[in-house]
């Protein structure tokens, strides 16, 4: 994933005053039943603590920027959890051409724990010379569908969260330049009263 930079510009500024709380405003932090809430937290203050943010506007893009990467990870872990899970229909794949007889009692065993089953199964891989990892890419080419949509969901969530990170500079730099704007115009105008001064035209 491509990403974009965080400006620098306030680095060393103060988080400035208290905020809104952007859970009331928004909702609750969005948590599928059993993810870890406090490691939401921890990441929100992470995110927080290296932007800095200095007002609502800058509050909202944290939020999002928070979820984003949450989301990420989620769709990361359960595209994970998927092959995991179809694994026996791989496995059913590959065990048709070598038992040469319907594999699904095998399947069956395997997928359940049976230690007996297990014990064949893996004596019958052992000598056709296939090991897991040839399982989990026969039940890649079956969840290829589902696992392909799970890849633009994530590219998708990564576009978004470096659309957030590219408006967090482009706003801190706008701010930057019209501050330096604003202290060119301060000591132009300090610069003409001296001279001003100098030459005798006092108001």
């Amino acid at each position: 994933m491509k990403r974009t930079g965080i400006s620098a510009n306030r680095k060393s500024e103060p988080a400035g005053p208290a905020q809104p709380d952007i859970d009331r405003l928004l909702g609750a932090p969005p948590l599928f039943k059993g993810e870890d809430r406090k490691a939401y937290h921890a990441l929100q203050d992470q995110v927080r603590n290296l932007v800095k943010p200095v007002d609502l506007i800058e509050q909202f893009w944290i939020r999002d920027v928070v979820d984003l990467i949450w989301e990420i990870g989620r769709l990361r872990r359960l595209k994970a959890k998927l092959m995991s899970a179809s694994a026996h229909k791989g496995l059913h794949e590959i065990l048709k051409p070598i038992t040469g007889y319907d594999a699904d009692d095998l399947v069956e065993g395997w997928a359940a724990g049976d230690r007996t089953v297990v014990k064949k199964v893996n004596g019958l891989l052992a000598k056709a010379q296939i090991d897991t990892e040839a399982i989990m890419a026969q039940t890649l080419l079956v969840e290829i569908d589902p696992i392909e949509r799970i890849e633009r969901m994530i590219a998708g969530a990564e576009s978004r969260l470096s659309a957030v990170l590219r408006e967090i500079d482009r706003r801190r730099d706008q701010v930057a330049a019209r501050l330096r704007h604003a202290v060119a115009a301060i000591e132009d105008a300090e610069f003409q009263e001296v001279s001003d001064r100098v030459n005798g035209r006092t108001s």
